[in-house]
């Protein structure tokens, strides 16, 4: 695929999904797979349900949605991102990487792991070791 191709939306039924400085919007969904992005500018909807998510989103301006039932989330955004970010995962952990200057809105979810932060939050709403 050419550098800076329009991802709008990559289906794959059995199968992991793996792009690099594509342009989104893109939509990823796998059943049985990981999905890992890198360099991806706009936004990002990302679903499997069997499989890790990886995300270096070092040029996202958009919203940023991740959701995986059994895997771990890794996302790593950009010092000027301003936009939400919704991680959920059942059975693993999130892990959020963004420098101090962070101003996103942050919703992250898990029901059998943990969410780690060493930034600074405002936060409202339930906290827990599951739910921020």
């Amino acid at each position: 695929m050419p550098r800076r191709a329009v991802l709008d939306r990559l289906v794959s039924s059995n199968g992991a999904i793996r792009t690099n400085d594509g342009v989104g919007p893109s939509r990823f969904r796998t059943s049985n797979g990981a999905i890992q992005v890198s360099g991806l500018a706009g936004s990002l909807e990302a679903q499997t349900s069997n499989g890790r998510i990886t995300a270096n989103l070092a040029n996202a301006d958009g919203p940023v949605r991740v959701e995986t039932s059994n895997g771990s989330e890794e996302l790593s955004l950009p010092a000027k991102f301003d936009d939400e970010v919704r991680a959920h995962t059942s059975n693993g952990a999130i892990t959020l990487r963004a420098p101090a200057t962070l101003n996103a809105r942050v919703s992250a979810r898990t029901s059998n792991g943990k969410i780690t932060s060493d930034l600074d939050m405002r936060t409202s709403g339930e906290i827990s070791r599951t739910r921020l």
